[in-house]
């Protein structure tokens, strides 16, 4: 009876051996899986593809001054290039003319971006701007 005892604890140690040893490599084979598809499995943690490829065009910026300034003339922005960049920056037009404006943006690869931007101060607080 001694004999059988140790016979089924031999076993039993034998596949607790294996069992853990397959978790283990299963657990790495999980954690290797999971840092080579890190971009299509978790894409909130980094290496996100959004908006990589559609409307790219909407993140260039149309206005030449805006544009030396490294894009930080949120409040300086005292001209029509404000439709684009901060409407709030309208409230500075100083008179009630129809303010008209053109820009020309043209690249190496001969593609280019037009902005057209008309605007009109009708009372103090009020502007009505078209871009």
């Amino acid at each position: 009876m001694f004999e059988e005892f140790r016979f089924y604890a031999s076993i039993c140690n034998i596949i607790h051996s294996l069992v853990k040893a397959i978790s283990i490599y299963f657990t790495l084979f999980l954690i290797v899986i999971g840092l080579s598809a890190k971009a299509q499995l978790l894409p909130r943690y980094g290496d996100s593809r959004t908006g990589t490829t559609g409307f790219q065009f909407l993140k260039i910026n149309p206005d030449a001054r805006s544009s030396g300034m490294g894009e930080s003339n949120s409040a300086t922005t005292d001209d029509l290039a404000a439709t684009y960049l901060n409407p709030a920056g309208l409230s500075h037009l100083d008179t009630s003319k129809i303010h008209f404006q053109v820009n020309h943006l043209e690249f190496i690869s001969s593609a280019f971006i037009n902005q057209v931007a008309v605007g009109r101060k009708l009372s103090q607080s009020t502007f009505i701007a078209a871009n």
